[in-house]
């Protein structure tokens, strides 16, 4: 499995490579950006099930994780700074690098570009070829940072991406990526945010939490677009299942002492990732509400949201949440979203079924 490390804008990057699939020229390729904690080998498990799906997978590694430019002091100091419009840039160029670091590897590897059958239109036809981008949990505020400011990009790069842009995966998302409002403590738990918690058995808790499998009501499962607030969180499981069961058992559980040694980085949970979640919600739902509303630039991209139904009740949460925004503003300026529930999986389906998941991805792209 390929290792490689790129400078950027005077950023490094890592990441893994499956590779192209041998003798293909129309393979989609799909850049994978990791969630907090867990960075860019909690996609191995999928790679070995790329070519025959007509994948090439690329799993980044993003800023402050190993392999790639921690922070910098002045990075930390904007991403906790009183001002929201001090954060936001701070935010807005996380999408700047990760753009370039697209265009990066299409230059560098020479990925086949989209091309469309002669029945294309608006959407609807086959589509060979090109880039889909995807946000795993926390990572998807940086790729809707990258897609909310792509018109900020030099003209030059965004004309340059245009060709490759196909899909983003916004997949199973926390709440907070959409700048929903938080709920109490009570109503939906999250371990990063209870105060009561020490600083330093935060990362061993969110990783238990976040890693279980959890039984939310039929109702909720079944009408999540329909449900008032109030049905909503009156049917979100705040306890898991018992995970005792081979379908249920954590998923941290499912990796060695040694896997989690090379997936996971707990510090990251102090060192920035509580900073990430306490940016000012406004930043992140403006970058929401461009990347899915609006779609001046890349307008072929379309947008997936996939949520896993036996996620923590946070990402049940989100899923609704994004909803009622979709449909309090339909327009026809708007991109292309489809919603995706994938059943009996939780947050970790990448590494507890690989294939299965990656059969789903490549069916959607």
């Amino acid at each position: 499995m390929p290792h490689a490390l790129l400078t950027v804008a005077g950023v490094q990057f890592s990441y893994e490579d499956s590779g192209a699939p041998v003798g293909s020229t129309s393979y989609v390729t799909l850049v994978l950006a990791h969630g907090a904690v867990f960075h860019a080998p909690i996609f191995r498990r999928m790679f070995q099930y790329a070519a025959e799906n007509n994948m090439r997978l690329v799993a980044v590694t993003l800023r402050d994780y190993p392999g790639s430019t921690p922070f910098t002091a002045a990075e930390h100091a904007a991403l906790r700074s009183p001002d929201s419009t001090v954060q936001a840039s701070m935010i807005r160029d996380r999408g700047f690098e990760l753009a370039e670091f697209l265009a990066w590897f299409i230059r560098t590897e020479n990925i086949p570009p989209m091309s469309f059958s002669s029945s294309y239109d608006d959407g609807c036809g086959d589509v060979a070829g090109g880039m889909a981008i995807l946000g795993w949990s926390w990572g998807n505020c940086m790729t809707l940072s990258m897609l909310a400011h792509a018109g900020s990009l030099p003209t030059e790069l965004q004309d340059f991406l245009n060709p490759y842009m196909r899909t983003l995966f916004v997949y199973d998302p926390p709440h907070f990526v959409f700048g929903a409002p938080n709920p109490t403590l009570e109503e939906l738990y999250v371990p990063q945010r209870d105060p009561r918690v020490p600083a330093n058995a935060v990362s061993e808790l969110f990783t238990n939490w976040v890693s279980r499998y959890y039984l939310h009501s039929d109702t909720v499962l079944g009408n999540l677009p329909a449900l008032s607030r109030a049905e909503l969180f009156s049917g979100i499981a705040q306890d898991a299942a018992d995970s005792l069961s081979p379908d249920t058992q954590l998923s941290i559980q499912r990796m060695s002492a040694a896997e989690i040694d090379v997936v996971a980085d707990f510090s990251v949970m102090q060192r920035s990732h509580i900073a990430m979640m306490d940016v000012d919600l406004s930043v992140y739902h403006g970058n929401a509400w461009r990347a899915l509303l609006e779609k001046t630039t890349w307008p072929r991209l379309r947008v997936v949201h996939v949520w896993c139904d036996r996620s923590p009740g946070e990402i049940v949460y989100a899923a609704w949440f994004a909803h009622k925004m979709m449909m309090e503003s339909v327009s026809a300026e708007g991109r292309r979203v489809v919603f995706e529930q994938m059943e009996r999986a939780n947050h970790f389906p990448h590494w507890d079924q690989p294939e299965v998941t990656v059969r789903m991805l490549a069916k959607l792209t």
